[in-house]
C-alpha cells in the first residue's frame, strides 16, 4: 500500500495540467508535503517564503484544493509551512547570487506597479471575456448516471433541454452535498449549447452573482451587471442559499428573475434545502422559486451507488469486482463524492503499483474513515442466537418492527421484509423449513413458498437482491464481532 505522501506526485501532475508552464514551475515545484494531521483531515505543504505562501493561498487557492481533493479526499484544511532558508539566503546573498533586501524592495514595487496597470487596464469591463458562460466541458449528460434517486430530476432537465423556458420555469433542485446538482445543473446548459451554440447561457454560483454585483457598484457598472444576467436565454444559479441575508443581492436577483422569467427565458436553480427551508430569504423570492417544479435530489441508495460505481470503474478501466464495488457502496452510504473520493485513492494505488493486484485488505484500509466499512469475505457462522440477528439487521434495513416482521401484517414492504428474514435463516444458517417456520409461527409450506418467491424476485429485480445484500453487509459485520 502506498504511503500518504507517494499520492503528492499525483496532485502535482494534476496541477500541472491545469496550469500554464510558467505558473506551475514558478510557483509550485518547491512546493512539497510534509504531513497529514487531524486523521488526515489537514494537509501541511512545504514552501520556500512567505511570499510564494500567500501568492500561492490568494491566487490558486481553489485548484490547489480541488487537485488535493481527488487524491486526499479527507483533507478539509491546507496549511504551509515556511522551509529553513535564511542561512542559505544569507549566504547567496554574500556569494552575489541573490538580490540584497533594498533591491527585493525595488523588485516588489516594480510588481506592484504592473498589477496596478493590469488592473487599471481591465477596469473597462467588469464582465469575464473567457467562457462568457461558465460551464465545465466534464460536466456533461452523457457522463451523469441517472439512478432512482435522481431520475425525476433528469427527466426535467431533458425537457428543458428539448425547450428552454416552455414547460418547466424555473426549476428547483435540492439535495445535500455531493449528489450531483451542479453536474446536472451545468449538463443542461452544455447540451443547449450543444444543441443550439448561439444560445446565451450563463451559469453561476450565488457567491459570484454577489461578488459581480458588488464590483458593479463600485465601479459603476451596475448597468453592464443587469445586462450580463437579463440578456441571457438560460440562467442557470446554483447554490443560492447563499443568497440568505443579502437584501441589496436579492433586490437584484429578484428584478433580474422578473424580467427572465416574462420573456419565457429558463431558470435553474439549485440548493441544499427546500425553498420554504432557506432562512433570510424574502417571501416574494420564495413563492418565485415555487412558481415552476421543485425537485429533491434523495440520498441514493446501495443500489444507485453501486451503479454509479460500476460506470466510473468502466470509465477508468479499474480492475475491480462486484464483490468490491457492493462493499464500497456499502460502506459509503453518504453521496456520489465521497464514493468518487474513493475511487481516486483506489485509481492513485493502482497507478503507483500497477504490478501489484489491488488486495481486499488494502479496500479496508481505504475504507478505514467510514463508520459502515466491514470485513470481506466474512462467513456467517451459527450460534443459539442467530436468526435473532438476522431478524434485527432486517428491521433495520427495513425500518420495521419486530412485532411487524412476526406479526400478520400484510404490506408489500412488510411482507417483503419477512421473506428476507425467511430465506437468510434457510439458506445461511441452514435450517429446515419446518424449523425457520416455528421461529415465525408459520407453516413450512409458507416458508418454502417465501424462499422460492424471493429467489425469483431476486433474480430479476435488482432492488430486492440490493436489500437482501444490504442485511447480509450488516450481518458480517455483526457476525465478525462474536
Amino acid at each position: 500500500m502506498p504511503a500518504v505522501n507517494d499520492y503528492w506526485s499525483l496532485v502535482l501532475e494534476a496541477l500541472r495540467q491545469k496550469l500554464s508552464k510558467s505558473n506551475f514551475e514558478a510557483w509550485f515545484t518547491s512546493l512539497d508535503f510534509v504531513k497529514t494531521t487531524n486523521n488526515g483531515r489537514k494537509l501541511i505543504l512545504s514552501t520556500s517564503s512567505s511570499f510564494s505562501k500567500n501568492y500561492i493561498e490568494t491566487k490558486f487557492k481553489h485548484i490547489l484544493k480541488e487537485a488535493v481533493s481527488k487524491y486526499y479526499p479527507q483533507v478539509v484544511h491546507i496549511d504551509f509551512e515556511i522551509s529553513n532558508t535564511v542561512a542559505e539566503t544569507t549566504s547567496l546573498q554574500q556569494e552575489g547570487f541573490f538580490p540584497l533586501q533594498s533591491e527585493l524592495s525595488d523588485l516588489q514595487e516594480k510588481i506592484k506597479e504592473v498589477k496596478s496597470k493590469t488592473i487599471n487596464l481591465n477596469q473597462g469591463s467588469i464582465i469575464p471575456k473567457k467562457n462568457i458562460h461558465n460551464l465545465n466541458p466534464k460536466y456533461t449528460l452523457e457522463n451523469f448516471v441517472v439512478t432512482g434517486n435522481n431520475e425525476l430530476a433528469v427527466s426535467v432537465a431533458k425537457a428543458i433541454i428539448e425547450k428552454p423556458g416552455v414547460q418547466y420555469n424555473p426549476v428547483f433542485l435540492y439535495s445535500g452535498v455531493g449528489l450531483g446538482k451542479t453536474h446536472l445543473l451545468q449538463a443542461i446548459g452544455q447540451k443547449i449549447l450543444e444543441n443550439k451554440p448561439d444560445s446565451r447561457i450563463r451559469y453561476t454560483t450565488c457567491e459570484a452573482f454577489f461578488n459581480l454585483f458588488i464590483s458593479g457598484i463600485q465601479n459603476k457598472k451596475s448597468a453592464e451587471f443587469k445586462d450580463y444576467y437579463r440578456n441571457t436565454d438560460v440562467l442557470l444559479i446554483d447554490d443560492i442559499q447563499f443568497i440568505a441575508g443579502k437584501e441589496a443581492t436579492q433586490e437584484a436577483f429578484f428584478h433580474a428573475f422578473n424580467e427572465l422569467h416574462q420573456n419565457n427565458k429558463q431558470i435553474v436553480i439549485t440548493s441544499d434545502k427546500h425553498p420554504k427551508s432557506l432562512g433570510a430569504v424574502e417571501e416574494r423570492l420564495i413563492s418565485r422559486f415555487e412558481w415552476g417544479i421543485v425537485i429533491d435530489i434523495s440520498k441514493p441508495e446501495l443500489e444507485d451507488r453501486i451503479r454509479v460505481l460500476k460506470d466510473k470503474v468502466e470509465r477508468l478501466r479499474l480492475p475491480l469486482t462486484l464483490d468490491q464495488l457492493t462493499r464500497i457502496a456499502t460502506a459509503v452510504d453518504t453521496n456520489y463524492r465521497d464514493l468518487e473520493g474513493v475511487l481516486n485513492r483506489i485509481e492513485a494505488r493502482i497507478k503507483l503499483l500497477p504490478e501489484k493486484p489491488f488486495e481486499d485488505y488494502e479496500l479496508n484500509k481505504i475504507l478505514g474513515g467510514f463508520h459502515q466499512a466491514i470485513p470481506m469475505n466474512i462467513q456467517i457462522k451459527f450460534m443459539p442466537n442467530s436468526s435473532d440477528r438476522i431478524m434485527d439487521a432486517v428491521c433495520k434495513v427495513f425500518d420495521i418492527t419486530k412485532v411487524e416482521l412476526l406479526g400478520k401484517n400484510r404490506q408489500q414492504h412488510v411482507a417483503l421484509a419477512r421473506q428476507v428474514a425467511m430465506y437468510l435463516c434457510k439458506n445461511e444458517l441452514d435450517l429446515s423449513f419446518p424449523a425457520v417456520g416455528k421461529i415465525f409461527a408459520r407453516d413450512h409450506t409458507t416458508v418454502l413458498h417465501a424462499c422460492r418467491r424471493l429467489h425469483d424476485d431476486m433474480a430479476i429485480k435488482s432492488k430486492v437482491s440490493s436489500k437482501v445484500e444490504a442485511v447480509k453487509g450488516m450481518l458480517q459485520e455483526a457476525f465478525a464481532q462474536v
